[in-house]
């Protein structure tokens, strides 16, 4: 049933076609790609086109053989063992396509059973140790990549979102600088935002990425900085390798500077098969839950946390007032707690216990540096608040001969 033709856009040519999918396109351009895509499939299968799908659903009885097409349709994909999900995708596009020329499909459409997964349900998770494997195993950029989503918990098109149109960049790390040459990261676990544009549910949030995950970054950033790279703000966290932005690629993804969510994918999949292990890339966001669902079972940190960090809706809800921007307070306290759920996460010595008395006193001196940092940097912030007149002034107060702090120092 898969469409062998590469040039699924050869259905844009359709005046019709493409406005349906540049409509869709302004709220998702992933669901706007797909719905083309698997429209395309069916007319392939039926031996028909969007036009003349159109044109025979114009009448009622139209309508009725369409729907008779598709059915029989869906009833032997199911017969040749197609996933539920995969069969429903096909009804969900003709419905849209009809849909969009204002001609509704009354029937419902026999699938199955759509909440099966049987291609994920006995799909197991990576354990600390293979995940250490795998690290081990990649280039730097390859580690950062896996550290983000199996440290941070980030989905894959939060790295590089889809067709390269965007991705994590340095500015989404407010606690990392760059000067020197040299990769500065001010508090561990470091913040990570995730921005509406990268977010899956259209809401800001945030998570952090452990001690573990930052050495890999710093490496790979210094890395960039070695070969000639100028890092700014709007940089990306993890681009295509130098020279791919105009060569090798897409027409679509020609000049960004950054890695697509496929691109991403296939760099998770290529370590996972270089491991011999037969998961998906999104098993490594899956292992982050995991990790921080035994972490809140045992106490570590709240069910309110670790949905927030994953981007749940409803913990953003609770979190979050309106286009307001969470305390700092909180954000501190949120840091201590996942500071706790490092030693669930961390693989870099994956022969300690998940509640190592190590592990969790290094997690304990980890949060105590990161509160000491935190007060350094507020009296950093005083001192850069004082005018030139003001630090003259305050010089020549400490110098002069009669000042009790001078003649005590």
């Amino acid at each position: 049933m898969r469409d062998k033709t590469s040039n699924w856009r050869r259905w844009l040519d359709d005046p019709g076609v493409k406005l349906w999918h540049d409509a869709m396109e302004i709220k998702s351009p992933v669901t706007a790609d797909e719905r083309v895509r698997v429209l395309g499939r069916y007319c392939d299968a039926v031996g028909t086109t969007p036009a003349k799908l159109v044109e025979r659903s114009s009448t009622p009885s139209g309508v009725k053989g369409v729907a008779d097409e598709l059915q029989a349709l869906t009833i032997r994909m199911a017969r040749e063992g197609h996933a539920p999900q995969y069969i429903a995708n096909f009804v969900k596009s003709v419905r849209a396509w009809l849909r969009h020329n204002d001609i509704g499909m009354v029937r419902k459409i026999s699938i199955g059973d759509a909440g099966a997964r049987p291609t994920v349900e006995n799909e197991r998770l990576p354990t600390r140790s293979e995940v250490h494997d795998v690290l081990i195993a990649g280039n730097p950029r390859a580690k950062v990549i896996v550290s983000l989503c199996a440290f941070a918990g980030v989905r894959t098109e939060v790295v590089g979102y889809y067709r390269a149109k965007d991705g994590l960049r340095l500015s989404d790390l407010p606690e990392l600088r760059v000067k020197d040459k040299r990769v500065r990261i001010l508090r561990e676990p470091m913040l990570v935002n995730v921005r509406r544009s990268l977010s899956k549910i259209k809401t800001r949030y945030h998570t952090y990425l452990t001690a573990e995950g930052c050495a890999y970054l710093r490496t790979y950033l210094e890395e960039r900085i070695a070969l000639g790279e100028v890092l700014g703000p709007d940089s990306p966290v993890v681009r295509p390798d130098y020279g791919r932005e105009s060569k090798g690629r897409p027409e679509d993804m020609r000049g960004s500077p950054f890695l697509g969510r496929q691109g991403v994918s296939r760099e998770i999949r290529n370590l996972f098969r270089a491991r011999d292990l037969s998961m998906r890339p999104y098993v490594l966001r899956s292992f982050w839950e995991s990790a921080m669902a035994i972490a809140e079972r045992e106490g570590k940190i709240t069910q309110l946390d670790r949905e927030f960090w994953a981007g749940r809706k409803g913990a953003i809800d609770a979190r979050y007032t309106v286009h307001k921007e969470l305390a700092p307070d909180v954000v501190e306290a949120m840091r201590e707690a996942y500071s706790r759920a490092d030693p669930y996460l961390a693989t870099a010595t994956p022969a300690l216990a998940p509640d190592s008395d190590v592990r969790l006193e290094l997690a304990e001196l980890r949060a105590e540096n990161n509160a000491q940092a935190a007060r350094l940097e507020e009296i950093r912030s005083l001192l850069d608040a004082f005018t030139r007149e003001q630090k003259d002034a305050l010089g020549r107060f400490l110098k002069h001969p009669g000042n009790e702090m001078h003649r005590t120092g």
